[in-house]
């Protein structure tokens, strides 16, 4: 499938998510909760929005701006580009503050705090949605370039509106589809959902 721009993909929360293990032979293992996900190497697995934005960074997030959103599961604010990456540099112990050092597998020479202790990185993964667009999570944008569409409930912005809700339009006939595969016939063609309304 041909790439989206990234401005006009909408990232909805409540999704679910294709998570790609791009290390060439190492076991991918993380947490979230709970739960634990294994994925082979050069494997994928499906994984809700939360555990790519723990461990790889809120891919909504934009440079100096709290973004205020509203999607299927929730309503609240997209931290900054800055403050995911500098709460990415915590979570990995690098405590670096910028997207290159986050991923350099060095620590900078005759660094005397870290000496030869090996630095953490992030895993080497794609994301992608359901619908096979790819996703850059803020940890690999290193041109600060890959900034996703972040609905906004109360905006006054037409826009912002009209792309929610053909959004959910495509979610809702991608999810009447699969119904109508997974029952054998037409029936699911009668059960119809409504768009709330103000979307």
């Amino acid at each position: 499938m041909a790439a989206a721009p990234p401005s006009s993909v909408v990232i909805d929360s409540g999704e679910t998510f294709r998570l790609r293990n791009d290390h060439p032979s190492e076991t991918l293992t993380v947490k979230l909760g709970k739960r634990s996900y294994t994925i082979e190497p050069s494997r994928s697995a499906l994984v809700p929005f939360e555990l790519i934005r723990i461990w790889w960074g809120d891919p909504r997030s934009r440079p100096n701006v709290m973004v205020k959103f509203s999607d299927s599961l929730e309503s609240g604010y997209v931290n900054t580009r800055e403050g995911e990456i500098q709460r990415l540099g915590v979570a990995y112990g690098s405590y670096v503050a910028d997207v290159v050092s986050l991923n350099d597998p060095e620590w900078p020479i005759n660094d005397p705090q870290y000496g030869r202790v090996p630095k953490r990185t992030p895993w080497p993964v794609t994301v992608t949605t359901e619908t096979g667009v790819e996703i850059v999570p803020a940890c690999f944008d290193l041109t600060g370039e890959a900034v996703y569409a972040t609905v906004k409930d109360d905006s006054r912005d037409l826009n912002d509106q009209v792309q929610y809700r053909e959004h959910l339009e495509a979610r809702i006939d991608k999810l009447s589809e699969e119904l109508r595969r997974a029952v054998g016939n037409d029936e699911a063609d009668e059960a119809g959902v409504d768009v709330p309304a103000g979307r």
